[in-house]
């Protein structure tokens, strides 16, 4: 749902950039036509002028109904009916950036596919909060937004990881050191669900992974299309000086508009997909960074 939300207000901000954009056109036709009148400029700036304009009009159209689909998919996620009456926020919100609060291995298990996979174990007999010590090895956040590196190295194939610690795992399947008459069938219960435990683990991790690395490069792509769009911004606003005063022609004013609004677009889609990922990051690591030590439910209940 927060992606959804985070969906609408970029749709609503490229529809409102359609409509500066659309209003930036208008605005050079009435000039060109204008000078057309006192000779100054040729039917074929006013042509050009027109073309740009229906295309304007055209690509506002677009993001209009991306914003209107963007709300109904919000409507329906938070049970309404999709009529397109959500008003979203004006813009994105800003990102702090990413201290180095590390992730231990309680902060995954919070994870709801990591609970199950530990209610598993735990049904089969083997000890959950033991396990995860040993599968999760810490996960670092580093300041420098960099992933855990070799200390990830340390979690090998799921049947090998599973081989060294069955011992101490299995302990409770034996009593008074006579095996139960179903021994071997609870043991491949208890090898499957380990195994299971440990696939969803490194699932995990490659989540979290994948999230922290694109934390990196999106923060890198949004600073670099944010000059982008500076600069195109302020050579727009030369050019139209320069066209009003006759010393460009409708080509460089058309391509510097154009650059403008290619350039502002990609700018707002980095900043939502920042955002989105920020939120995929929360949820690989099963919440926030800052979390108290006693975090699990075996420590609430001590």
């Amino acid at each position: 749902m927060a992606q959804a939300w985070f969906g609408l207000i970029e749709a609503r901000q490229q529809r409102e950039l359609g409509e500066r954009d659309t209003a930036a056109r208008e605005s050079n036709l009435r000039v060109t036509e204008r000078r057309y009148e006192r000779g100054v400029a040729s039917s074929l700036d006013v042509r050009l002028s027109r073309s740009a304009l229906g295309s304007s009009r055209a690509n506002l159209a677009l993001r209009q109904q991306a914003e209107k689909e963007a709300a109904r998919r919000l409507e329906v996620l938070l049970g309404r009916y999709p009529a397109a009456e959500l008003a979203a926020a004006s813009s994105l919100p800003a990102l702090t950036a990413l201290a180095g609060a590390g992730a231990p291995g309680e902060i995954l298990a919070r994870r709801p596919d990591l609970r199950a996979a530990e209610a598993r174990m735990e049904a089969a007999g083997l000890r959950a909060r033991a396990t995860r010590k040993q599968m999760l090895p810490r996960l670092t956040l580093s300041s420098q937004i960099s992933t855990s590196g070799p200390d990830l190295a340390d979690v090998i194939d799921p049947e090998r990881l599973a081989g060294n610690i069955a011992s101490g795992l299995f302990q409770p399947l034996f009593q008074g050191g006579r095996l139960l008459a179903n021994s071997k069938r609870a043991r491949a219960l208890a090898e499957a669900s380990l195994l299971n435990y440990a696939q969803t683990a490194l699932n995990a991790y490659e989540e979290a992974e994948n999230a922290i690395s694109a934390e990196t490069y999106l923060a890198l792509r949004e600073e670099a299309l944010k000059l982008a769009y500076e600069e195109a911004a302020a050579a727009e606003e030369l050019t139209e000086r320069r066209y009003a005063s006759g010393a460009a022609t409708i080509f460089d004013l058309l391509n510097a508009q154009t650059r403008r609004i290619s350039s502002e677009s990609a700018f707002l889609s980095a900043r939502q997909q920042r955002v989105s990922n920020r939120v995929l990051l929360y949820l690989a690591i099963g919440g926030d960074f800052l979390v108290e030590p006693d975090v699990t439910p075996e420590a609430r209940t001590q």
